[in-house]
């Protein structure tokens, strides 16, 4: 596509001091705005929790009140899925616009794999088939929380065992894991985001729209090319730093193998207080309990 090549060209006239992602075709190449635009589905929470974050973070920012500081953490790297933590394969979501599920798979996978030292690869198709009595509409949109909220009574199966069976009841004998509950790292706090990164993998809300998501190839995503409206969830894995100092997130997405670098993506890890950051993404970061 031409406009890929020119925003490549553009970055390619960039210094290397700067964030800068390069473009190719990939599957969405032939897809229309609006199909694209269908797998965006995060529909924002209704938690009471979430609502009482936000309203305070609002309340703060409108008296310009400052919260304490939080200290930033000195580590330097972290890589989830080299420690094998998080699933190393990213899931492909294809038509559905249940990028909130695979996303939570993923965390409670990873809390899973930590608390027990068994990694387990959990069913996606449970959780979009069976967690609307929790608030989600399948491949329509939904959140983290709800799905959350489902396991704590309807336990997590395998991929493999609800494939087969296919049915929302589930067994004692199938289930492999209920959750506790979630929490939320604070809005806009990319400190305590770090901090709690260092504890394990986190699902977090991303601005998806723009171009340079669509078509990203390789290199560190733009705080000035994604945008900050938060419509897709995705499995925050691991930070670092280039060779030219450039510092990032390291996100897990739910478009396949084929998009990114492999199914991941770099985006720049901006650590200013209360920044909503690159594509939005210190704005909603959480993870399950168990």
């Amino acid at each position: 596509m031409q406009q890929i090549q020119v925003l490549n060209n553009l970055t390619a006239g960039q210094s290397d001091k700067v964030p800068k992602a390069l473009l190719s075709v990939n599957q969405y190449t032939d897809w229309s705005l609006p199909q694209y635009n269908s797998l965006l589905t995060f529909v924002p929470s209704q938690a009471p929790q979430y609502a009482s974050l936000l309203a305070t973070y609002k309340a703060n920012q409108a008296a310009n009140v400052t919260s304490p500081a939080t200290p930033v953490p000195s580590v330097t790297s972290i890589d989830w899925v080299a420690s094998g933590v998080a699933w190393p394969t990213a899931y492909d979501q294809f038509t559905c616009g249940g990028g909130y599920a695979f996303a939570a798979v993923g965390a409670l996978q990873a809390a899973y794999e930590q608390k027990y030292s068994s990694a387990k690869h959990l069913s996606v198709t449970q959780v979009l088939t069976c967690s609307s009595i929790s608030g989600n509409a399948g491949c329509l949109g939904g959140n983290p929380e709800a799905t959350f909220n489902y396991w704590k009574t309807n336990p997590a199966e395998l991929s493999t065992t609800f494939n087969t069976t296919n049915s929302c009841s589930v067994s004692a004998a199938n289930g492999v894991v209920e959750t506790t509950g979630f929490e939320y790292v604070p809005i806009n706090n990319p400190a305590a985001m770090l901090a709690k990164l260092q504890q394990g993998p986190l699902a977090v809300g991303i601005a998806a729209s723009q171009f340079t998501f669509e078509f990203y190839s390789s290199g560190i995503i733009s705080p000035l090319s994604c945008g900050t409206k938060i419509n897709h969830v995705v499995l925050l894995v691991g930070m670092g730093t280039d060779s030219n100092n450039v510092p990032y997130w390291v996100i897990q997405n739910s478009f396949g193998t084929t998009w990114g670098q492999a199914g991941y993506a770099r985006i720049f890890r901006d650590m200013t207080p209360n920044s909503v950051g690159a594509c939005g993404i210190n704005q909603y970061v959480i993870r399950p309990l168990i």
